[in-house]
């Protein structure tokens, strides 16, 4: 089981944009969430984004 690092959204920084941090946090997190490997390569990493777009934008047709 992964460790929740939990912060109170109202002790953080209102500043536009999201640190570079935090984006590695959010793909971490949904990586994880999805039940998928991180990538341990750029090419691993291309292909894993294609997949997720994809898997995204069919769940998007099926709904509509």
């Amino acid at each position: 089981m992964r460790q929740i690092d939990f912060i109170a959204p109202e002790n953080v920084s209102d500043e536009i944009g999201p640190t570079m941090r935090q984006i590695y946090k959010l793909a971490a997190v949904a990586v994880d969430a999805l039940g998928l490997d991180w990538p341990e390569n750029r090419r691993d990493a291309t292909a894993l984004i294609n997949q997720v777009q994809i898997a995204a934008t069919l769940r998007r047709i099926q709904s509509s």
